[in-house]
């Protein structure tokens, strides 16, 4: 259903509502990764739903290597993935959005909103 983009995977219903999809810790295109699965779901249900790539095409297959990667993700470029995939969103006719994050992504979830709560730019 959905697409893989240079930015990451793109599931595509005419929505109001849009979900950026914060994927684990494996990397979004790891096969132990369901992320893309979650987004075609969500555009099943009539959501539109982008998951930005954060770690730009690496992906781990054993737990050491995803503690790695996550240990490697710098703050300001994950930021900017999930901006860039917002604005993709707004762009794409979306009026609402949410943010869904598992594992690594629900921390990147919680982040967010906290620094929105808080009125840091993100």
């Amino acid at each position: 259903m959905g697409e893989r983009t240079q930015a990451g995977y793109l599931a595509r219903e005419d929505a109001d509502l849009s979900v950026v999809v914060l994927h684990e810790s494996y990397g979004l295109f790891s096969p132990l990764s369901n992320v893309p699965e979650v987004c075609d779901r969500l555009a099943a249900a009539g959501f539109q739903s982008l998951a930005p790539d954060l770690y730009h095409g690496r992906t781990a297959a054993t737990v050491d290597e995803s503690l790695h990667l996550m240990a490697e993700l710098q703050e300001a470029d994950a930021l900017a993935s999930v901006k860039e995939a917002a604005k993709d969103l707004l762009d794409k006719g979306a009026r609402r959005l949410a943010v869904l994050g598992f594992c690594a992504g629900l921390a990147w979830e919680r982040t967010l909103a906290f620094l929105h709560q808080v009125g840091r730019s993100t």
